[in-house]
This record gives C-alpha cells, structure tokens and sequence, in this order.
C-alpha cells in the first residue's frame, strides 16, 4: 500500500485557497496577454519602424537616381568637346593619358560642365579621369599609372554657390587648367591621379570602364547600364570618406576613354539620414550597405546612429538574419538589434553591377524599441504580484486561526511515554476529540500487547532477540537474550541508552565479516566462543531495519547454517584429489585479481605447467600410482610458493602458479627459482622402491609485459608450455610475442592457402602489353589476384606454396584458369583472335601429362596465341626450360623472359632460355629518361635483342616521359600503369594515348 505524505492542516487550508487565489490571477493574465494585447502593441511599434525605413530609402533612392546620377547630359557634352578636339588633332587617342600636357586641351574645354554638373546635382564632388590602356592587364602585371583628369569638391553642396566658385576646392587637375580656372586647390593637390602611390586603380575607374571594354558596341547602351556606384573610398593623401557614382565615357566608335562620376562625401549623406527620427533618445541608427551575395551579408558603406556605430565598432560587414518573422542584426554583443531592411533599386536588371544590391538597415535594440510594451507589461506584473500576496497573506491568517487547537492536541501526544497510558488533551472539535479518545483506548491495548510478546521470546527455545532504537523520543527496547548471544555482559534496561548501545554494537566490529551497503540488510558476526558444541565460533545474524527515525534489529544464531555453507562452498572451489582450487574457482578469483588492476598485480608471473611423466607413471604402476604423483605435485608447488600465490589443478595434469604483487621480475624470477628447486628434491617412492622425481615444463607469461588480459595470459603461457614440451621437457620457459604471431600467421596462412587451391578462389587480371609502333594492344598478361581474409599477396602465396610443395598445384591453377578467362573475352568480342596471352609460369615446373593433354584439347584453337613467361627470380632447370620450349614449339606459342635485370643470373638464363621477347624490369625503366646508366644498359639490351631477332618490352611504364624515353631507344612494347591497369575485364588504350605513341614512333622514323 502507497503511504501518504504527511502534511500540516495549516497546510492543507492554505494550498487550496492559494490555488483558488492561482486560478483567478491565471485567468487575469490569460486575459491580458493571451488576448494579443501585447503582440498588437509591439507589431505596430514594428510597422513604425518599417514605415520610417521605407520613407527613408525611398528618398534616398529618390535623390541618388534622379539628382545625383543623372550625368547622362554633362557625358554627352564631354564625348562631343572629346569628339571635335580628336576631329580637329588638338588631342589624341594615341597620347591622351600618357601625361598632362596631352590631355589639357580636352580637360579646360570640360571643367565648366564639370562644375554644372556639381551644382545641378548638389553633390561633393565632381571628376573626369582620362585612360586608354588596359587596365585589367597592367593590373594583372602589377603595374599602376598615374591618369590625367580633373576632380572637383564642393563640401556644402546645399549651400548657395558663389559665382566665382570660391566654394571650390581642386583635388586634381594639370597646372595649366588650375591656371585658368582661378579655383582654390585643396591641401593634398596633385596635377595628376596618383594611382602609382596608392598601389591600385580606384574601383570608381576600374569597373566601369572595365565593363565598357568587355561589352561589344557599348556605345548603343543607355550611359546609366553602365554605371557604377562604389564603396567608401578615400583619395591617395585625403582622409575624407566618399562614395562615388561613376559611368564610362565612350566615343561614337565604341572606344572607352575615361570614365567621368560624382562623389558624395559620408559626412553630407549621414545629414541625409537622420538617425534621431529612429528609437527614443537617439537610440536607433541607420545603416547603408551593399549585399553582393543574397546572403544578408552587408559590406558596410556608413553607419549613423553612436549606439549601433560603437558596437559595431570596425567590423566591415554586417549580417542581417531573419528569425521567427523579425529581421536583427548578428551581433557578439549583448543587445539583441532589431532591423528593418529596404533596397534601393540603383541598377537596372541585366547590367554589369545589377548583383550589387544596395540597402538601407534602420536598426534600434530590441528593449529601445519595445520600451512602451515592456512598461505596460512591468505595471501588469506589478498589480498581479500584489494581488497574490495580499491573498496568499490572508489565506496564511485563516488557515494558522483554524489548525492552532489541533497543534495543542499534536504537542500532548509527543509528550506521551510509550510505557504508560496516553492521555490527551481535549481541542473542543468534536471529530479530532473522538480521534483523541480513540487513539488513548489503542495505546492502552498496545501495551499489553507488547508485554505478552515478550514474554513468548523469553520462553522460546530458539537463539533469537530483538532491539528496537528510537531516536526521535531517545528510547531503547531489548529483549533478555540479546546479550547472551553475543557473549557480552548482561545490563540493567535503565542503564541502556542510545550511546551506550552504539558503543557495544562497535566493539563487536573486530568480529564482522561481512559490508552492508546502506542502513537497511543483514550483518554476520563471527563471535569467539568457549566450550560451544559447534566449536570455537558462533556465527550471530543481525538483520536490520532503519527509516532514520527507528532503527529494529532481528538477532539470530545461524552458525548451523554458516558451517554447512562453507562445507559446500569448499567442496564446490577445490579438487578433491589435491586439495587445490579448481578451474571454476581459479578462473573466479584471477577475474577479481584483475579487476582490481595494476595497484594490486604490480609485477606478476602466470606459470602453466604440466606434468611431463604421469602416463608414464599410469602405464607402468596404475592410475593409483598416477594420483600419489599428481598429489605429490600439489603439494610441492604449495611448499615451494608464497602463501598469497594462487595455486590450482586446471585439468588432469595441468596446473597453474600465479604470483603478483611483487616490484620487479628479478623477484618473482627468484620464486621461480625456488620453485624449481622444489619440484627437483620432491620424490615418490613406487613399487619397485625406485624414487621417481616429479618432472614438470612450465611456460611463464609476465604482466603487465606480455599483456594485462587475464585471458591473453592464459593462452600465451600455453603457448610458452606447449613449446617447451615440444622441445626440452622440464624446463620452465618464457613467452615469446614474436614466436607467438609467426605461429600463429602460419597456421592462419597455411589453412588459407588450402582453402585457395581447394575453392581455386583466385581471378585473373588483364593488363595490355602495346606495340611502340602502331599504339594497338599486342597482347594482354595474366595476373593472378586472390580472394582471401589475408593471403592476397601472389608473392606470399608463392612462397607458401613453394614451403608447403604446392607450387605444382598453382602452376595447373595458373594455366587453366587464366586461357579459361583469355578465351572467354576472345569468344565474346572483347579481344581479337590475333591477340597474345602472356602466362606466367615456374621455372623448374612442367604440367603432368595428362594436363598437358586436357589442357590441349580445350585450348587447341588458342595454343598459338601463348606466350610463357618464364620468371628471373629462381635459377632455371635446364631439362624443364627444354621441354616447355619444345611445348612451344610444337603449339607454335612462345617464351618469355620475365623481369630481367633484377633476377636470379640474368645472362645465363637468357642464353639458357633463348626466348621470343625479353621483358626488362621495372627497375631499368623507373626514370629512364633521368638516368644515362639506365639508358645505357637498355641500349645494350635492345642491341643485342635485335641482332637475334628478339622482341624488348618495357615493364613499368607510369610516365610519359619514360614511355618518350624507351621509344626513342626503339623498345618494341610497352606495359604499365600509364596504358591501363590490370583489370578483369581486359582494358583498352584510350584514343589520346594511341595517338601520343603513334606521333613518337613517327619522330623517330624521321
């Protein structure tokens, strides 16, 4: 049953006229804001920030299409003063930008449109720039020239112009023209453009005049395609910030000469964008950028507002993201920037710089804007807050008024003394009276009730008592036998207190055997006993029970019980025969030994050993005989190790030794030692009174060297018994890594090798061998590729076959395999009749024969096709050299000499051998054409190949300059991984290459 929580009636008045209070201020919140009230206040604080934006933005797009970039009049009076001068010789195309006496003539006959052109616009600036070269290329070289042209700045463009434009300043024009035109120059004047210092072409120059060069008959387009709005810039010795609208002047032919723009200074546009009309208290900013991705990625070309401008600080690009239908600025910062974004529409669609769109960002932190909202819901929470102390206040009042004569009646109970009758005082509520009367009957029937309980284990004749500790009234119940049991002295029951229990209860600890883990279980104690029929011990059971408030104890005698556990649990972990642990044990304890780790193992030696001579003793005096010797075994390595050594009969006559805890191997190598000395004194006497000496091998894995796997060490030092049992018997040995995996890579390869040739599990690969004169694929060679965990290597399997006297096997596997394959692509059209197989085949070994005449039979059409390739690695057999030439001879096929030059006697085996074609090694041909020794020794090859009417192939080939190279040395074939790479489905050579080897064997017919 499910035990309820106890709660305070004060409580219990009080939670639900707090939750009644609850419901009615969920219901006012849930009105207030569940209606939208605060979303409607908060949307329209947005609406008010976007309609500012877009009137913002509208202007500005307003002014920067119909006033400030409306150039298109003083362009067309430029390009007609350039067109008459050209026509007239005054200036040249030729020489126009190469200095300022060239340029002068065409630059005084525009500087009057220029500065029209500055008070018509109302802009900062005005410039004309003179260029005939191509920039993109003096740009890609690194070069950067100085351009002719004129730049005019006006920094209060608003202002009424004086009529001898003494509101004028020059920032560039050649000294004749500022001669003339009677005009202040700034500090930093120059007669011209200073782009050589600045290391760079101003974008307001390159870009569009670059987009004019690259488009065909620009002078057909609108001036306005063409132009170029650019990022903040300032000119080479001026720290004045401008932004620059500019378009590319372009005669009647089409041909680009300068480019003529305006310029606006940051200072005068932030006078154009107010950031006080955004926020309360100057908390807002406007920001204007250029997007050139669609990714919200601003590159920032100013931001006005000292809020914004100070957390952006220097970072040039803003990003702005969308999140949950809002627009905000990403920001490091703790201010969360809400935005509105608007852009300007500058350029038209399908022109030059239409992807860089332009945009206006009105941003104000978010608690800026939404500062009404959040004081409308601050005075709300307010109010509620209020409302629901004032109730909680008065529902604590009623509730303490209503529960303070049930505390009275709670604080008599307390007071009661569980060994007398509990009388209670009276509340004047008629329920909790009659709950109060009824409880004093109970205590009254609970006492004697306990009385007559005790009495029954006093005349009970069963070793059992009871105790029960209060702590909350600090009382303390035992029954008379408590004491007895655990053979202490008796005391009077008003002596006992809760300290004085808990002080005899902790001098029994040294007798504990056992851990409790929390305060609820059983304790088992081994109590010293005189004269006890069981003996010198009692074992006492204390089962316990604790909540933290009462703690009752259940005392029994179990030694009965204990003994006959121990009895089994001996029997179960130990031999009979030996009295040592058994494997189950063994396996038990070493599993604990080496959970604990390193900290306990230290340095430890796990010794397996057999008994060499116990079928011996068997054989020769019975089975009777054999036990005394396994017994006198046992007890030998129990005399002859330390006392915490784990010692046990694994099987039969298979035991193991383990020692550990010990600081280095020297000092387990000194128990080993006494060890061997024991097992060399320990005779038993047989029936023909001869002494038989216990004989045992022994192999020893150490840990943590060999490995700290419990189980890894049992199978090393099997493996270091085994081996000395197959070697020098009674001998103790240690385990050998390096032995172990070459055994073991043995055994593993071994079985797989067998699996090979039984499944034959292998594939031939194909790789073409070309002719150097045509580029055709002249014939292909077969290569065996193994399908195996790990023997795929053909080398290895060679050499494990040739270990295990296999090699004939993979000879007949080679041969009828790798022509079943070859015919088979030549039956399907893969490969041509007329083509060769290159078979590679082992020196000393010929086919039986009656493979020899299977093989002949299913292969007669292509036996003319073969060609045996006979290896270099192994000195060759003359008599089996002679009959497969003569098997050649008679299937007219040919021979092959494999790898010559890195073999095994390369001379003799190619006059032993006299083969069709010589294929020279890898190792000649790797970087041929880098080596003169190299091309030397092929030299003498060829030559000599030649002069015999033998046939040289190049092996290896994996460049074109070694393929160039062995060409030129009039090599007749070629293979490697630069024509193809051996595959299952015989390759071919790529069109490319053909050609390539084609065009090389042209060059050297000529």
């Amino acid at each position: 049953m499910k035990k309820l929580r106890s709660t305070p009636i004060s409580r219990k008045l009080l939670f639900p006229m707090v939750i009644l209070i609850a419901i009615e201020i969920l219901l006012l919140v849930g009105g207030i804001f569940g209606g939208g009230l605060i979303q409607h206040l908060e949307g329209n604080e947005k609406d008010i920030l976007r309609e500012r934006v877009i009137n913002r933005k509208n202007y500005l797009e307003n002014e920067m299409i119909t006033r400030w970039s409306n150039v298109s009049e003083t362009v067309q009076k430029v390009n007609n003063t350039a067109e008459r001068l050209l026509w007239s010789g005054q200036i040249s195309l030729d020489t126009l930008d190469d200095g300022s006496d060239y340029s002068t003539p065409l630059l005084a006959d525009v500087s009057d449109d220029l500065i029209s052109l500055m008070r018509t616009n109302r802009v900062t600036g005005a410039f004309v720039i003179l260029n005939t070269d191509d920039l993109e290329a003096l740009h890609a070289q690194g070069i950067y020239e100085n351009k002719p042209g004129l730049y005019f700045r006006d920094y209060d463009p608003v202002s009424n112009s004086t009529e001898r434009n003494q509101d004028l300043l020059l920032e560039y024009a050649p000294t004749e023209v500022v001669q003339n035109l009677n005009i202040s120059l700034d500090s930093e004047w120059r007669p011209q453009f200073e782009f050589e210092r600045a290391g760079g072409y101003g974008s307001y120059l390159y870009e569009p005049f670059e987009a004019a060069v690259q488009i065909e008959e620009p002078q057909n387009l609108e001036i306005s395609d063409l132009g170029y709005w650019s990022e903040p810039y300032c000119l080479y010795g001026d720290g004045k910030e401008v932004i620059s609208y500019s378009v590319p002047l372009i005669l009647s032919d089409g041909t680009v000469y300068g480019v003529l723009g305006i310029d606006l200074t940051l200072d005068y546009l932030k006078s154009l964008i107010p950031y006080s009309e955004i926020g309360e208290k100057n908390q807002g900013a406007y920001l204007l950028g250029i997007e050139k991705n669609d990714d919200g990625k601003l590159t920032n070309v100013l931001i006005n507002g000292p809020v914004y401008a100070q957390m952006a600080d220097d970072q040039e690009i803003t990003e702005v993201y969308e999140q949950d239908g809002e627009m905000a600025i990403r920001s490091d910062g703790q201010q969360q920037m809400y935005c509105d974004m608007e852009y300007l529409n500058l350029y038209n669609t399908n022109t030059p710089f239409s992807s860089q769109k332009w945009a206006l960002v009105g941003t104000v932190s978010r608690n800026n804007l939404f500062a009404f909202s959040n004081q409308i819901i601050t005075t709300l929470i307010k109010a509620i807050l209020l409302t629901l102390a004032a109730g909680v206040a008065g529902g604590i009042l009623i509730s303490l008024f209503i529960s303070r004569p049930v505390t009275m009646l709670t604080r008599s109970v307390k007071k009661a003394k569980p060994s007398g009758q509990m009388v209670l005082a009276k509340t004047g509520i008629r329920e909790i009276d009659l709950l109060a009367e009824s409880l004093e009957n109970l205590s009254g029937e609970m006492l004697y009730t306990a009385e007559k309980f005790a009495y029954i284990i006093n005349m009970a004749s069963i070793q059992l008592s009871v105790f029960e500790v209060n702590r909350k009234d600090g009382s303390i119940f035992i029954t008379e036998k408590f004491f007895s049991m655990f053979d202490i002295p008796e005391m009077e029951p008003s002596e006992i207190t809760i300290d004085s229990f808990r002080d005899t209860m902790l001098s029994l600890e040294s007798c504990r055997q056992n851990d409790m883990e929390g305060e609820n279980g059983e304790i088992l104690y081994k109590i010293p006993s005189e004269g006890d029929s069981y003996g010198p011990f009692r074992y006492i059971k204390v089962t316990l029970s604790d909540n933290g408030q009462r703690c009752i104890g259940l005392v029994e005698d179990v030694t009965s019980a204990v003994m006959e556990k121990e009895a089994i649990e001996h029997e179960r972990d130990h031999d009979l025969l030996t009295g040592l642990l058994n494997r189950r044990a063994f396996n038990r304890i070493m599993k604990h030994l080496f959970s604990k780790g390193s900290g306990v193992l230290k340095t430890a030696a796990l010794v397996m050993m057999d008994l060499d001579d116990l079928k011996y003793v068997n054989d020769t005096y019975g089975h009777d005989y054999g036990d005394k010797y396994i017994q006198s075994a046992a007890e030998c390595f129990q005399e002859s190790v330390p006392e915490d050594a784990v010692v046990s009969r694994f099987s039969g006559d298979e035991f193991y030794i383990f020692l550990y805890g010990y600081p280095d191997k020297e000092e387990v190598r000194g128990r080993l030692a006494e060890l061997k000395r024991g097992i060399k004194k320990k005779n038993l006497s047989l029936p023909d009174q001869e002494p038989c000496h216990i004989r045992v091998s022994g192999g020893v894995a150490w840990y943590p060297e060999d490995s700290t796997s419990y189980e890894q060490l049992l199978r090393y030092s099997d493996f270091a018994m085994y081996k000395v049992k197959h070697s020098v018997k009674g001998e103790f040995s240690d385990f050998d890594l390096g032995v172990y995996n070459h055994d073991v890579y043995l055994m593993q390869n071994k079985a797989e090798l067998n699996e090979l040739l039984e499944k034959r599990a292998v594939e031939y690969y194909f790789q073409p061998i070309v002719s150097t004169a045509t580029g055709e694929i002249y014939a292909y060679e077969a290569l065996m590729r193994a399908h195996m965990t790990t023997l795929q290597n053909p080398a290895e399997i060679l050499q494990l076959a040739r270990m295990e006297s296999k090699l004939n096997q993979i000879e007949s596997m080679t041969w009828f395999k790798s022509m079943e394959a070859f015919s088979g692509w030549i039956e399907k059209g893969r490969v041509s009749e007329a083509c060769r197989i290159f078979i590679n085949s082992v020196p000393n070994l010929v086919l039986p024969s009656d493979q020899l005449d299977q093989f002949e039979k299913r292969y007669q059409p292509y036996l003319k096709n073969i060609v045996l390739e006979i290896t270099e690695e192994e000195e060759q057999d003359e008599e089996s050299s002679g009959l497969k030439k003569a098997l050649m001879k008679r299937w007219r096929g040919e021979m092959a000499l494999d790898d010559y030059g890195s073999g095994y006697n390369s001379e003799k085996a190619l006059l032993g051998l006299s083969p069709r074609y010589i294929k020279v090694d890898y190792a000649i041909i790797r970087d041929i054409h880098l080596d003169r020794d190299k091309q030397k020794i092929l030299e003498n090859i060829v030559s000599y190949a030649h002069e015999r009417n033998q046939q040289i192939i190049a092996e290896g080939i994996e460049t074109m300059e070694e393929a160039v190279a062995v060409i030129q040395m009039n090599v007749d074939y070629l293979q490697g991984f630069l024509l193809a790479k051996p595959a299952l489905l015989p390759p071919e050579i790529s069109a490319d290459m053909k050609r390539l080897i084609q065009a090389e064997a042209a060059k050297k017919r000529h």
